[in-house]
């Protein structure tokens, strides 16, 4: 499999959404449709042909002091595969509150043995135990799941039942559906508000204050 790959100054942990102090190196392969053109030298540079390629004309690589810094960021296994790309236009931005909050629906977390978030279903980190309830029609689910730890390599239930955004979508199609709900919310009460995906899927938001709790599909 070929790949092209890009270089990022601190990025942005998916775990513990902090930033790297040294860049990170992902590739992403070269049969996708578009190929995102990245020539910020503060930001992000790529594609580039091979790591070779990127050693010798990066402006981000070449800015790193140390030798062994350099040989830690080009090691192939410290090289992170881009495995779903999420189109957004040029001029757009988001809030941080929003980025976490797709971070908690996509990816949630385990905090003291406790699962938490997790609306998208990936086979990789999610089990599904059972569908308790389903809505045929969008798609929307609720199931029992678990949840893999990749600390402990262990699987752990969720307490609560979770409803699910629809299978048939892809990161790039829950990350501008959830933007859009949250764009078009309407207040309910307390800390709720209600809203639609473009498709006519009905949401509930958590917020309190600026900080976008969570963002779930409603059954009906």
């Amino acid at each position: 499999m070929e790949y092209y790959y890009y270089i990022f100054s601190n990025p942005v942990d998916s775990k513990s959404l902090s930033k790297s102090e040294l860049p990170q190196i992902c590739k992403l392969k070269k049969d996708l449709y578009v190929i995102p053109m990245l020539t910020n030298s503060t930001q992000g540079e790529g594609p580039f042909n091979s790591i070779v390629d990127l050693r010798k004309k990066s402006i981000i690589y070449s800015k790193i002091q140390l030798q062994k810094h350099r040989e830690r960021v080009a090691a192939n296994k410290n090289v992170k595969e881009i495995k779903d790309f999420i189109g957004i236009p040029k001029e757009s931005s988001y809030e941080l509150s929003f980025i976490k909050v797709f971070h908690h629906i996509n990816v949630g977390k385990i905090q003291k043995n406790e699962v938490k978030g997790v609306h998208f279903f990936n086979p990789d980190r999610i089990s599904i135990l059972e569908v308790v309830d389903e809505n045929k029609e969008t798609g929307v689910y609720l199931a029992k799941i678990s949840k893999y730890n990749e600390d402990t390599k262990k699987w752990v239930e969720k307490k609560e039942l979770t409803h699910f955004f629809p299978n048939s979508w892809d990161l790039n199609r829950l990350f501008h559906e959830l933007n859009y709900a949250y764009e078009h919310k309407i207040y309910e009460e307390g800390n709720i508000y209600l809203s639609r995906t473009s498709c006519g899927i009905n949401v509930k938001l958590i917020i309190k204050g600026t900080e976008i709790i969570t963002i779930f599909p409603l059954l009906n």
